[in-house]
Formats: C-alpha cells, sequence, structure tokens
C-alpha cells in the first residue's frame, strides 16, 4: 500500500504519475486491481488458466465426436411435426418446353439432298409451364417464344416427345386432345423427366399487317425466317450457286434486258442472239447465260459477244430456224363515197351558119326543118290540163 502524509501524496500527485496513482489508490482500494492486472504473478496465472481452458475444449470436441459416432435416436414431438411441414413444401409441377424448327433441305451432291440434322435445326426456349396450365396457354408461350401470331401456329404440324429419350417416337399433339395424352405422359414420369422437344414447321406469314391503332403503337411479333436458312458447306453445289448468282447478278440483268423473250419472231418464246458474223440463232438459257455473266464479270467480253465457249459452237446452234411469221396488215375500208348527181351539160348555143340556113328555110316555107335542125326552137307541146278533152268524139252512127 501507499503511505504517507497527505501533503506528500499531494505532492506526488502533483509532480509525477506515480503520485497521482498512489492518490487515487489511497481514496479508492477498490480500483487497485485495474493497476496491478499486468504483473507477473497475474500473467503467469492468467497462461495457466488458458492451458486449462484448451485442454477442457479438446476433451470437449472428443466426447462429441464419440457422441455423432452413435446412432441419433429419431425425432418426437415437435421436431417430428417440423420435419412433416417441410416435406409439404413440394417445388411446383412444371414441364419445360424445348422448339425445334426443322431447316430446308440442303442439295450436297448432285441429285442428292440431305435432311437437316437436329443440331441444325433452329431452336428456340425453353419455357416452363404449370402441368395444370390449359392448352390454349401453350400456344400463347409458342407465340411468345418464336414470336408470330397465335393464329400463324400450324396447331396440326406439331409433334413431341420427351427430351431426355433420344429413341424416343414422336407423337402428334393433335391440339387439345394430344395435350392431354402428353399432360398424362408426363405425370407417369419422375418430375426431373418432366422436358418436352416440341416440333413443328416455322410460322405462317401473316397474310396482313395490323394497323399501329390494333396494336396499340407496340410493334408487331414477327418471325425472323431468316433464321431458317440452312448453314451451308464451302463446297456445296448449293453453296457455290448461291454464290455465283450473287457475283454475277449485274452481268445476268445486262444481258437479259439486251435479249428479252421474244426479241425474234422466230422464237416468241426464248431469248435468242444472233451471230452477225455467221447468220446463226443461240437459244440464251440459263446456261448459257449464267456462262456469258460470269465471262463478263471476270472483264473477259462485254454483252455483245459472247465467250468463247463450247456453249456457243456452231454445233450448239438453233439448227432449225422457222419461217418469219409475214405480218399482213389488216385493210381498212373506207366509207363509201356518196354518188354526186352528174350534171347535164349545157346546150351550146346554134352557131352562125345554122342561123342562117334557118332563116333561109322560113323564108322558102320549109318550117318545120328549123325545127328538126334546132331543137331549141322547137319546144314541146305543153300537156293539156284535162286529158278528157283531147279524147276523140265517136263515131256518128
Amino acid at each position: 500500500m501507499v503511505t504517507g502524509d497527505s501533503d506528500d501524496d499531494t505532492r506526488y500527485a502533483d509532480n509525477d504519475v506515480t503520485g497521482m496513482i498512489g492518490a487515487v489508490i489511497v481514496e479508492h482500494p477498490e480500483a487497485a486491481h485495474k493497476f496491478l492486472v499486468t504483473t507477473p504473478s497475474l500473467m503467469a496465472k492468467a497462461v495457466k488458466a488458458r492451458s486449462t481452458a484448451t485442454k477442457r475444449k479438446a476433451t470437449t470436441a472428443d466426447l462429441d465426436s464419440d457422441d455423432d459416432a452413435k446412432p441419433k435416436p429419431k425425432p418426437k414431438g415437435k421436431a417430428k411435426k417440423e420435419k412433416a411441414e417441410t416435406d409439404d413444401e413440394e417445388p411446383p409441377a412444371v414441364i419445360t418446353y424445348y422448339i425445334s424448327i426443322p431447316k430446308p433441305a440442303v442439295l450436297k451432291k448432285r441429285g442428292t439432298m440431305s435432311k437437316a440434322a437436329d443440331d441444325d435445326s433452329l431452336q428456340k426456349g425453353p419455357f416452363s409451364l404449370l402441368i395444370t396450365a390449359p392448352y390454349s396457354s401453350l400456344l400463347s408461350a409458342i407465340a411468345t417464344a418464336l414470336p408470330c401470331r397465335r393464329e400463324n401456329i400450324n396447331e396440326s404440324k406439331i409433334v413431341w416427345k420427351p427430351k431426355k429419350l433420344k429413341n424416343a417416337e414422336k407423337l402428334p399433339l393433335g391440339k387439345e386432345d394430344g395435350y392431354k395424352v402428353m399432360i398424362s405422359d408426363m405425370e407417369d414420369k419422375a418430375m426431373s423427366a418432366w422436358q418436352v422437344l416440341l416440333y413443328m414447321p416455322p410460322p405462317a406469314k401473316p397474310m396482313e399487317d395490323k394497323t399501329p391503332w390494333e396494336t396499340n403503337g407496340t410493334p408487331e411479333p414477327a418471325f425472323d425466317y431468316s433464321e431458317l436458312e440452312p448453314t451451308l458447306p464451302s463446297d456445296s453445289l448449293y453453296a457455290q450457286k448461291q454464290l455465283f448468282n450473287k457475283t454475277t447478278k449485274e452481268e445476268r440483268t445486262k444481258l437479259e434486258e439486251m435479249y428479252p423473250v421474244g426479241n425474234f419472231p422466230q422464237f416468241p418464246d426464248i431469248r435468242v442472239y444472233r451471230d452477225k458474223t455467221t447468220g446463226f440463232y443461240y437459244e440464251l438459257n440459263s446456261t448459257r447465260i449464267g456462262i456469258w455473266s460470269s465471262s463478263m464479270a471476270q472483264g473477259h467480253t462485254d454483252e455483245k459477244i459472247p465467250p468463247p465457249s463450247k456453249f456457243f459452237d456452231t454445233k450448239q446452234r438453233i439448227k432449225t430456224v422457222p419461217a418469219a411469221p409475214i405480218v399482213t396488215p389488216a385493210i381498212v375500208q373506207a366509207p363509201p363515197i356518196p354518188a354526186v348527181p352528174a350534171v347535164p351539160a349545157p346546150t351550146a348555143p346554134p352557131s352562125f351558119s345554122d342561123l342562117m340556113f334557118a332563116h333561109l328555110l322560113m323564108q322558102s316555107g320549109g318550117g318545120s326543118g328549123l325545127g328538126a335542125l334546132l331543137p331549141q326552137f322547137n319546144p314541146a307541146p305543153a300537156a293539156p290540163s284535162n286529158p278528157q278533152q283531147h279524147r276523140s268524139a265517136p263515131p256518128s252512127r
């Protein structure tokens, strides 16, 4: 303990920290242990206590491991009830659907068609529906996944099979009845197998687009038909043809415009090229147009002169040239010209000699000769107004 007069205590408290501690201990003996926790004796006791606690903890862990090795008794009472309530909370019964739309067949070898494999089909989905969902919900989900209008789905062509069974037979969905059969089949399986693969053709193209006010301004779902274009190998005939047509499209257009169908009247149904040097005719079918356009694309020729090819050899000419049809112009009959009435020729006036001769005849008493010679001086007698007056009287008896 710290002893001394109060003046010494005050001196210690005022001069150094030790004095302050001593003064506090004198006034508050119960607080002395706070300043003695770091003594060597207390530190030794603390180390011993920690060692004892570590040993006790290890012993407890060994006992716990022994208890775990022993079979635990079945839960009773409240614990058993809680487990039963947990078992009742099962996950929702849903079916997961996957959509597969096969792509068109590809021409790989001459005369052979290869079917599109499953991995080359257009895949849509997945989406999930409750097993209690109606058939209409399935159609709506398909329309959303594609996307397309619901009425454009070809329901009668949809077939299905379990996804996890690769060799399973595809069954027709058959609209409402087939959907019920599928649901019944899923209910007989474990929930882990509730996965269905739907095979269906692409949706039909809409006949007409809806107006913005019919769709409330929202864009209408439209199926992307370009996704159905097959993935073509570089060596396939179809791929080469598509690339060739794309490369020579401009040249083909020039040839078709310069040599239209029926450009010669002898051949009204085909395109024909006429060699000006030989006068031979060649039919410009798709093969010859393709060869010619390819040569033009390579810069070897133009649209006026075909390339040197066996397809333009003299043996390939049109050997039988029909005669050009003679175009007879239609004869247009003019309307009949109305007949113009003949104008009587004017009577020539008598000459001077005729007048002198007539005068001599009149002097000699031959007046009748003047009328015979000059009819204009002998007018016709006027017709009687009453023909009855000129009838001869009957002979007297």
